[in-house]
C-alpha cells in the first residue's frame, strides 16, 4: 500500500523546488504553464546546498594533503617554519595558481580552455621585449592586463559568438598565440626593469606579495560569485539549456567569463615575468598541464557548475609542494611531469566519482518532489 504524502509534506516539498527553481534555474515553464524540470549540477545542489563552497569543492582534502607535504618538506630539508620560507614556495606556484583560476572560471561555465599557457607565455615575451616601458611599472601592469583580457575575449568571441566548440576555438587560439610569441620573441632573451621585479618579488609588512596577489584573486572570484553574472556561469556549466530558458544571456555570460579568465592570465604572465625577469616564446607549452593539475586538485569539476576557482590556488601549492618534497629525496626534477600527470589523474577520477555523487543526490531528491507533487506522469522521470 503506497502512503500518500500529507499536505504539510506537499507544501515543503514544493517550497524547496521553488528554492532550487530560484537558485540554479533548474526549473522551468514550458507551454500552457505545465512545469518542465532539468535536472543539473548547478549553483544549489539537490537538498538546496551551495556547491560552491572551499568545503564542498573537494578543497578540504587538498588543504590536508598541502599540510601534509609541507611538513614533510620542512623536515626533510631542515629549514625552518616561516612566512618567508613559505612565500618562497607561494612564489614558485603563483604563475600556476592565477592561471589555474581564470581556467577554473572556464571550467565553471561547462567549457576548456587550451590556450591558457600560451597566453601568459606571450604576456611574457611582450613585456620582455617592451623596453621603452621598462621603468614604468603602472604600464607594464596595464598591459600584461589588457593583453590577457583582450585574448580572453577573442576567446569567448569564437564560442559565444560564432559558436565554436571550446575545445577548439581554444586550441586554435592556442596556436595563434605560440605563433605570435614567437614572431615577437623568436628565442629567449630580452629583460624587464629592477623596479619591476622588485614590485612582484618583495614583502608588504612582512608578507610576501604573491600571498597577496593570492588574496586579491581570491577576493576579486568571490565578489563576483555572489552577483547576478557569477551566479549566472554556474548555471550555464549545469545546463546550458536551461540557464537559456530562464532568461540568462548565455552570449554575455561566456564572453564575460573568458574576458574575467583572461584577466587572471594577464595577471599570471605579469609575475612569470617579474620571476624570470625576462621572455621566454615557448613558456606557455609547459605551463598547460600543471594549471589543468592544479584546477582539479582544487576540486573544481570538468563539465561544469561544481567548484571554487579560488581552490585552484591551493592545487598549485600542492604541485609545487610535490616537485619540492621529490627534489628534497633526490628525485631528478624531469620525473616532476610524471607525478604532475599522475596527480591530475588521481584528481579526475576523484572529481568523477564526486559528479556521479551529486547527481544521484539530485535523482534521488527530485524523485521525492515527483511523488509528493503527483506529477510523475507529464513531467521528467528519474
Amino acid at each position: 500500500m503506497t502512503m500518500r504524502p500529507t499536505g504539510a509534506e506537499v507544501q515543503r516539498d514544493t517550497e524547496e523546488r521553488s528554492n532550487v527553481s530560484s537558485k540554479a534555474g533548474v526549473v522551468r515553464r514550458g507551454a500552457g504553464g505545465r512545469v518542465e524540470k532539468s535536472l543539473h549540477v548547478g549553483w544549489r545542489d539537490g537538498r538546496g546546498r551551495s556547491t560552491a563552497s572551499l568545503g564542498r569543492s573537494g578543497a578540504m582534502a587538498v588543504i590536508g594533503v598541502m599540510v601534509v607535504l609541507y611538513a614533510v618538506y620542512m623536515i626533510i630539508s631542515k629549514q625552518p617554519t616561516t612566512l618567508s620560507g613559505f612565500g618562497t614556495i607561494l612564489g614558485e606556484s603563483a604563475t600556476i595558481g592565477l592561471a589555474g583560476v581564470g581556467e577554473a572560471v572556464v571550467i565553471l561555465s561547462g567549457g576548456y580552455d587550451l590556450s591558457t599557457g600560451a597566453i601568459v607565455g606571450m604576456v611574457n615575451v611582450i613585456l620582455a621585449t617592451q623596453s621603452g616601458f621598462a621603468g614604468n611599472t603602472v604600464v607594464m601592469v596595464i598591459i600584461g592586463l589588457g593583453v590577457g583580457i583582450g585574448t580572453g575575449l577573442l576567446n569567448g568571441v569564437g564560442v559565444a559568438v560564432l559558436k565554436v566548440p571550446p575545445i577548439i576555438a581554444t586550441l586554435g587560439s592556442l596556436f595563434i598565440w605560440e605563433g605570435v610569441s614567437l614572431l615577437i620573441l623568436p628565442q629567449p632573451g630580452g629583460a624587464v626593469g629592477q623596479g619591476f621585479v622588485n614590485v612582484f618579488s618583495n614583502s608588504i609588512v612582512s608578507i610576501p606579495i604573491p600571498l597577496i596577489l593570492f588574496v586579491v584573486a581570491a577576493a576579486i572570484w568571490r565578489w563576483v560569485k555572489f552577483t547576478k553574472t557569477g551566479r549566472f556561469v554556474y548555471m550555464l556549466g549545469g545546463d546550458t539549456d536551461s540557464a537559456g530558458a530562464n532568461g540568462v544571456n548565455v552570449r554575455w555570460v561566456l564572453l564575460f567569463t573568458y574576458a574575467f579568465a583572461g584577466l587572471f592570465y594577464g595577471l599570471a604572465g605579469i609575475f612569470y615575468t617579474a620571476a624570470t625577469t625576462s621572455g621566454n616564446p615557448t613558456a606557455g607549452s609547459s605551463l598547460l598541464l600543471p594549471i589543468f593539475a592544479a584546477v582539479v586538485l582544487g576540486g573544481v569539476v570538468f563539465g561544469g557548475g561544481k567548484g571554487d576557482p579560488a581552490a585552484a590556488v591551493i592545487g598549485a601549492i600542492t604541485l609545487t609542494l610535490i616537485g619540492d618534497v621529490l627534489y628534497a629525496f633526490g628525485v631528478s626534477s624531469f620525473y616532476t611531469g610524471i607525478f604532475d600527470g599522475a596527480a591530475l589523474i588521481v584528481a579526475l577520477i576523484v572529481s568523477a566519482n564526486s559528479g556521479r555523487l551529486v547527481f544521484r543526490q539530485l535523482l534521488f531528491k527530485h524523485g521525492r518532489m515527483v511523488h509528493a507533487t503527483g506529477d510523475g506522469g507529464g513531467g521528467a522521470t528519474a
